[in-house]
């Protein structure tokens, strides 16, 4: 692979020690050996921090290859927060949906409780008004019967 923006030192001078930036490569580069005052090229992944003499990190920013690191972490930490708060604003949401739910699910409980008493009642009724009729009666016992057994497993949880 051919190292980016191969200059020697004739041609431009950004070898200077005294100056550097810490950058972050926006894609996976090979920097110049010459450019960083190097024996050899170096490799760098996306977004690696990295630093490099001042003019050669400006070059590679101008021309779109990189960022500044602190501005790459900065808008990295931005977002993570926002990520965060997307997290949370999910949790609370998600709670709030929950509590909605159990809210509805005990009132319909409730009513189907009622309910279930009223069966209850009108089948003991049913049975209390049979009088001899043996078939009416049994057909009675069994609905107070069913009746029971439906609230029961209501009332049980």
């Amino acid at each position: 692979m051919c190292p980016l923006f191969c200059f020697t030192s004739k041609e431009i001078d950004m070898t200077a020690k005294d100056k550097t930036l810490t950058i972050a490569c926006k894609s996976s580069l090979t920097l110049s050996a010459a450019a960083m005052g190097l024996k050899k090229d170096k490799k760098v992944s996306a977004f690696e921090k990295v630093t490099v003499p001042e003019g050669y990190g400006n070059h590679l920013i101008s021309d779109g290859f990189a960022m500044l690191y602190a501005d790459y972490k900065k808008a990295n930490d931005e977002a993570k927060e926002a990520e965060a708060k997307r997290v949370e604003a999910n949790k609370a949401a998600e709670a709030k949906a929950k509590a909605e739910a159990d809210k509805e699910a005990k009132a319909q409980k409730a009513e189907d409780i009622k309910k279930a008493k009223g069966d209850l009642t009108a089948a003991k009724e049913l049975l209390a008004e049979t009088g001899d009729d043996v078939a009416a009666k049994d057909a009675a016992e069994t609905a107070v019967k069913d009746a029971e057994t439906a609230l029961n497993a209501l009332t049980a949880n």
